[in-house]
């Protein structure tokens, strides 16, 4: 689960993709008004970056270490 203010983002990539996607958020984090407030604005720029990559078809630079525990467990 994510705090739904990522879906929109997290679903659409998902989809260009070629995966079909449903989101389900959790807003429950919504008391710490804050770094909730903090949150929102961020994934704004994160959606505008999101669309410029595809626009662009820009790779990810950073990708991090590799997950390889779902490829493990089909292969096991």
């Amino acid at each position: 689960m994510t705090q739904t203010y990522h879906l929109d983002r997290a679903v659409a990539l998902c989809r260009k993709l070629g995966i079909e996607a449903t989101g389900v958020g959790d807003d429950s984090v919504r008391v710490y008004e804050e770094p909730w407030r903090n949150s929102v604005i961020r994934e704004r720029g994160a959606v505008v970056k999101a669309v410029a990559d595809i626009v662009t078809h820009r790779d990810p630079v950073f990708l991090g270490r590799q997950e390889t525990t779902v490829q493990e467990a089909l292969t096991g």
